[in-house]
């Protein structure tokens, strides 16, 4: 009998425990958190956390062992995920923040991790892989692009070399302060990068996407293009600037859901008040 209180009490302690690692994510102006845990994953619908964008899969990629819980996996030929239009976000560009996993090992052509291209020379939210925006360059080795455009064409984007093309999981918060001032961060596991400019518009006028955002793929225009094979978890969306203590927060921070042994779990009281929730 006290052996199994013992057993009991460690239990306890565990869970306890488990829930503590996992409790620093930030949640203040978080309106997308994709976990890609297979608890999430309903046909082929992926649910989005917050309840605000729920996420669709075409071309069946894979749900794989991730860096918390589940990934997604896109095999960079013929699957994506599609992340709505996002509605509402667009408006957001000059403040935002995302950050994410990502494993990859492909240095062979510029792909497209995300990316959504509104008809014209108008908005544009991407990041690409192996690729730069200097002068007659497309395909870059090892150059990841970050790359926001407003409603007008003005253009405002920055790149960095780092070794995140290993295979193995990487961490990338992309944390925008001010677009409109060319004001950015871009954190690889937890540590701010060295970036190059390649466009300073001072972007500042911004409305809704008008095609949906799509993960593992480019969305250029309403064409499905630049099949990116890579595996992605923990995928998530502020309309804020992350500061770096938040960023290494999140960096060592599953999802609520997505806790050690996949226990169910509950959000707690959570109100829709338009963006983000409330615990």
């Amino acid at each position: 009998m006290v052996k199994m209180k013992h057993i009991l009490l460690i239990c306890l302690i565990m869970l306890t425990f488990s829930q503590l690692i996992y409790a620093d994510m930030v949640r203040d102006s978080l309106i997308a958190n994709w976990s890609f845990d297979r608890s999430t994953v309903i046909g082929e619908t992926i649910k989005d956390l917050t309840g605000n964008y729920d996420a669709k899969m075409i071309g069946k990629p894979n749900i794989i062992a991730g860096k918390y819980g589940e990934a997604i996996e896109f095999n960079g030929k013929d699957n994506y995920l599609s992340l709505t239009t996002l509605k509402g976000f667009g408006s957001h560009l000059n403040n935002f923040s995302i950050d994410f996993w990502i494993k990859t090992v492909s240095t062979q052509d510029w792909t497209t991790l995300f990316k959504t291209l509104t008809d014209g020379l108008s908005m544009a939210w991407a990041i690409d892989l192996n690729r730069t925006a200097k002068p007659a360059w497309a395909y870059s080795k090892g150059t990841t692009h970050f790359y926001i455009r407003d409603k007008n064409g003005k253009a405002f984007a920055a790149e960095i070399k780092a070794d995140i093309y290993d295979n193995s999981w990487h961490h990338i918060a992309w944390v925008v302060k001010d677009a409109s001032s060319n004001n950015c961060l871009i954190y690889v596991d937890g540590k701010p990068k060295e970036i190059e400019y390649t466009y300073t518009d001072t972007p500042l006028e911004y409305v809704d996407f008008q095609y949906p955002v799509y993960l593992g793929s480019a969305n250029n225009r309403g064409n499905v293009e630049r099949f990116s094979p890579s595996a992605v978890d923990e995928f998530r969306i502020y309309t804020k600037a992350l500061t770096e203590n938040e960023v290494l927060n999140n960096m060592i921070s599953a999802s609520p859901v997505s806790n050690l042994g996949k226990l169910a779990s509950k959000w707690g009281r959570i109100k829709n008040r338009g963006f983000g929730y409330e615990y």
